[in-house]
């Protein structure tokens, strides 16, 4: 099951609103005889008047009608205690009563009931167990809104870790269940559902036709949050087409009874800063405000921003501090961000390493770049923790694995043999290069190559090398095996370890030039100018000088991997190699762990 930022945290389901209460009374006239029925019948009577004396007469028909034992009397009175009608709210009682309908099967008791636990009342504390038990109950005997409940509570165990992709399977089918019987809830978070899509479960895989057949249905029916997401889709172009005429008739529509998530698009909207041709930022700082006073989390990230940068009112860094932090324990990862930079800087508040490492934790552990990256920054300066290295190394693997698809091994390694955003460690680099290695990635097999070849972390070793270079050509499509195609032809050139033989070098150059390797081109221009391992040829010679140097044959080349051809520079010539060695740092960090 995916973690927080995954389909199921997509969901924007309201889990504090208790159930609205509709005592099921019918049209009746009162009867001559008050048995239990009947006064049943004669409290629907009293109970359908404006007037708190009839209300007050009718609760005490209804308690006569209760104690005979029938279930919808006994599901009606503890309707009336709930809602506090004709009587004083008193949710013990309530419970009491709906709880004694329930236990006989009547399904609107058992909606109820579940309600209660799941929430809790005034007296009455939380219990996901019982609510489980009782909801299940009524979803089974077809209420459409214990149905949603039920969804909502196995949305609650996912998000605790507490189901199996089972459980995440069943909360679906509920919710479902309750959008094919009309629920507008229900149906709003099934259009949320498939604008994401689920991995790993193909009924549910994205489907933007269906999000926005469900979403619209939802929202022209009343449903705000649908009006609001409805809105955002036309803007965004998720319903078909893209339509910022809709797009803003539904948000503003959402956002004038009172939606968070719509006014927090309607200052979207306005903001100068999104490029929107209304601009407006005196209106974006009367949509943020009112959006983050009904504590939506990102509008209040986003408010903080406002005052920091006098958006639509004046600079006041304390009232932007203030937001961060609100946004910020809300678990909005900008907000933590945003806090974190604050106390990093000391802006409008002392600044305070320690703060600024405690929240920027908590964003990099929600999986943000930016908080992992300044994050490692700080393990490597020590600032608000102790220096370590290796956390560092960590979480810029992490920050790198959201953009590239290299080997979390390989790219330690990288880190420890750069030294440029850690301390240089070529032991442990080459620790994890041999992890790598042993997946067979081609970069830290020619890693390997180039420390064996120059003699860091381990004595130098030119048959070692040799081996680990011919590893890394066997991958045809990698820049790196390029670069060890070329240092094989260097070995040869040389005679390291192998019997010199130019032809062999000049076939081993040749090959990583046809790969598009620009250094290799260059050594083969030379080689054909000088006749070296193969015939002179000028015109090769300034063929392949062209090829290397030329614009018109770099923009041919513009469809190779240039972040590939860069990460080739990471991995030093023996000669650079050899000078590193022999400084006073490296022979310290050789001894290192």
């Amino acid at each position: 099951m995916k973690a927080a930022g995954s389909w199921m945290m997509k969901l924007s389901m309201v889990l504090s609103a208790p159930l609205v209460i509709t005592p099921l009374w019918a049209e009746a006239n009162p009867p001559a005889v008050m048995t239990a029925p009947q006064a049943f019948t004669q409290a629907i009577h009293n109970l359908k008047s404006q007037n708190k004396d009839d209300q007050a007469r009718g609760f005490m028909k209804m308690q006569q009608a209760a104690s005979g034992g029938n279930p919808k009397a006994e599901y009606n009175l503890g309707a009336l205690y709930h809602e506090g009608l004709g009587t004083t709210q008193n949710f013990v009682q309530a419970r009491y009563w709906i709880e004694k309908s329930a236990e006989q099967g009547y399904p609107a008791a058992e909606a109820l009931l579940g309600n209660i636990y799941h929430f809790g009342r005034k007296g009455i504390p939380e219990d996901l167990e019982k609510a489980f038990y009782w909801t299940e109950k009524a979803a089974n005997h077809g209420v459409t809104s214990a149905q949603r409940d039920l969804a909502l509570i196995y949305y609650q165990q996912a998000l605790a870790h507490k189901i199996s992709s089972e459980g995440q399977q069943k909360a679906l089918y509920w919710m479902e269940k309750a959008a094919d019987r009309g629920d507008l809830e229900a149906k709003f978070q099934m259009a949320n559902v498939y604008l994401s899509g689920i991995p790993n479960l193909p009924q549910y895989a994205a489907d933007n036709k269906k999000a926005f057949s469900l979403c619209k249905d939802a929202a022209e029916k009343g449903n705000l949050k649908a009006a609001a997401l409805l809105g955002k889709m036309y803007y965004s172009g998720d319903s078909g087409k893209v339509d910022q005429k809709a797009g803003f008739y539904w948000t503003e529509k959402a956002a004038r009874l009172g939606d968070p998530f719509a006014e927090y698009n309607m200052a979207r909207f306005y903001n100068p800063q999104n490029g929107n041709e209304r601009v407006d930022p005196d209106t974006a700082f009367y949509w943020m405000e009112k959006s983050a006073n009904q504590g939506f989390h990102p509008a209040e990230s986003a408010l903080g921003r406002f005052y920091r940068d006098g958006q639509g009112t004046g600079k006041d860094p304390q009232k932007a501090v203030f937001w961060y932090n609100r946004a910020a324990e809300g678990g909005n990862i900008q907000g933590q961000i945003d806090l974190a930079m604050a106390y990093y800087h000391g802006d409008a508040t002392e600044k305070d390493s320690k703060k600024a490492f405690y929240w920027c934790e908590k964003a990099a552990n929600q999986g943000s770049e930016e908080a992992e990256e300044q994050l490692a920054e700080m393990y490597h300066q020590g600032e608000g923790t102790q220096k370590d290295d290796d956390k560092a190394a960590e979480y810029y693997q992490k920050a790198w694995a959201k953009h590239h698809f290299d080997n979390p091994a390989t790219v330690m390694g990288d880190l420890y043999f750069e030294g440029q955003k850690i301390d240089r460690n070529y032991p442990k680099a080459l620790a994890w290069y041999q992890k790598a290695a042993a997946q067979n990635d081609s970069r830290a097999e020619n890693a390997i190559g180039n420390i064996y070849y120059s003699g860091l972390a381990v004595p130098q070793d030119f048959k070692q090398a040799l081996v680990w270079y011919r590893k890394a050509t066997a991958d045809f499509y990698h820049t790196q095996a390029y670069d060890a195609e070329m240092k094989l032809g260097d070995m040869y050139s040389k005679g390291q370890v192998v019997p010199q033989d130019l032809k062999q070098a000049f076939s081993w150059y040749e090959r990583s030039a046809r790969h598009h390797y620009k250094p290799a081109e260059i050594k083969l221009s030379t080689l054909y100018e000088k006749g070296i391992g193969v015939e002179k040829n000028k015109e090769q010679a300034v063929y392949w000088h062209r090829k290397a140097f030329d614009k018109a044959f770099a923009e041919i080349d513009d469809r190779l991997d240039d972040h590939a051809q860069g990460m080739a520079m990471l991995y030093q010539t023996a000669e650079d190699a050899k000078k590193d060695a022999a400084s006073p740092k490296a022979k310290e960090d050789a001894v290192s762990d």
